[in-house]
């Protein structure tokens, strides 16, 4: 089932056709010209509301910001999570709306860039803030619908960007550029030194998809966060405006029809709790063996989705994996064979680290209480692609046994 997105509309810088992409694409190809380009931005992307009933001067565009994303939230004794999608208002100014409500789903969004005329207002209070907002209203939910107040509490971000809302001022008055609604007096609408523009980090860098090492046309999903070249087996991170080669490692199928799924495996360090070796983990997770003498000394690793998958999926995967440790032979190959691109990144799997401890630990009862002294953080990880078998409607590991449905694997 495919995920219900905000639109974004777009002209290929090449010939000029209109593009309509959605907010989590990264990918652009255009259906004229066939230029393929990845967006990239130094900060969050940033897009405009269009002003289909305001005059085209004197035009204000107020700043929103938009978060969407996941909340795990660790009480006794589970993990629960909820899907959170928010835009809240970026500025004091109390006569503006809080939120968006449904404009952006209903209108067609475009990047701002320094095209649009009007005065862009500055963001008086930062992306981090919003959240914490946001954090705050969940939490006061929580507790309405709970007598306990979450052990632990982690967000992971899918989105973040920033929404400028069209504004005019008309004898007196401040207009809904969108509606053309009165929104109160313009006396009530009073900014700090407005910049006249676009800021140059607020805008997008298109970036050639062909591989900076040997010009074949680099290969991933339209929501990628890496993409790979299969001529040169190197996978490409975009970082910093430009492309970065990194590595990734393949565990080769043992037979035809496999799809590769990403995971990030990650070494970790753990303080507050006793988890060092694979042994330390089958005890933490009370796993049904006999503890061998040779698990004392193996190391273990935390192997998360690195692919955007209901939550539920994403910690039954991640809690699997982890509990089976694959050791199989790797090869840093690309397949001849269909794998699902990285659309989780390194950052967001690391930020989830505690929330799949708790998820492991069985004694919850003994854990849970003591989950703001336990820190885990990422010391080393690896893109690893496991092979699963194409079985009808489903993946399926070939060794474990787990499946599930490809319909699953986005939100």
């Amino acid at each position: 089932m495919k995920r219900l997105s905000w639109e974004i509309e777009l002209q290929c810088s090449q010939c000029g056709a209109p593009i309509s992409l959605e907010e989590t694409d990264r990918l652009s190809t255009c259906s004229y010209c066939h230029v393929r380009l990845y967006l990239w931005t130094s900060s969050q992307f940033c897009y405009c509301l269009p002003a289909l009933k305001a005059p085209s001067e004197n035009l204000i565009f107020i700043p929103y910001w938009r978060f969407k994303g996941i909340a795990y939230s660790v009480i006794p004794f589970e993990v629960r999570h909820r899907m959170l999608d928010a835009t809240l208002l970026a500025s004091s100014h109390r006569i503006l709306p809080v939120t968006l409500g449904i404009k952006p789903q209903a209108l067609k969004l475009r990047f701002a860039s320094g095209e649009i005329q009007g005065r862009f207002i500055k963001p008086q209070r930062s992306l981090q803030e919003a959240v914490i907002q946001i954090q705050n209203q969940f939490g006061g939910l929580e507790r309405s619908l709970s007598s306990y107040f979450p052990f632990h509490r982690e967000f992971i971000g899918e989105l973040g960007s920033l929404i400028f809302f069209p504004v005019f001022v008309r004898k007196g008055e401040v207009f809904d550029g969108i509606l053309r609604r009165a929104i109160g007096p313009e006396k009530d609408l009073v900014f700090d030194e407005t910049p006249a523009g676009i800021p140059d980090h607020w805008q997008i860098k298109p970036m050639s998809t062909l591989c900076p090492n040997c010009g074949n046309g680099l290969k991933g999903g339209p929501e990628s966060a890496l993409l790979f070249c299969a001529i040169c087996h190197t996978a490409w991170n975009p970082s910093s405006g430009r492309w970065v080669a990194g590595q990734f490692e393949i565990v080769p199928g043992k037979r035809d029809g496999s799809v590769y799924l990403p995971f990030w495996r990650m070494q970790v360090a753990v303080k507050g709790v006793t988890l060092k070796s694979y042994a330390d983990l089958a005890r933490a997770a009370n796993l049904p063996k006999m503890i061998l003498p040779a698990w004392e000394a193996q190391e273990f690793y935390f192997w998360i989705p690195a692919f955007r998958v209901h939550p539920a999926l994403f910690l039954r995967l991640s809690k699997q994996m982890t509990l089976f440790q694959p050791a199989e032979k790797t090869e840093a190959i690309l397949p001849n064979a269909p794998f699902y691109p990285v659309t989780f990144s390194e950052g967001n799997a690391a930020a989830s680290l505690k929330i799949h401890l708790a998820n492991l630990l069985t004694r919850k009862k003994d854990y849970f209480p003591k989950l703001k002294e336990i820190s885990i953080r990422s010391v080393e990880s690896r893109l690893i692609f496991l092979p699963f078998d194409s079985v009808g409607a489903d993946l399926v590991h070939p060794q474990l046994q787990i499946g599930l449905q490809r319909q699953l694997l986005t939100l």
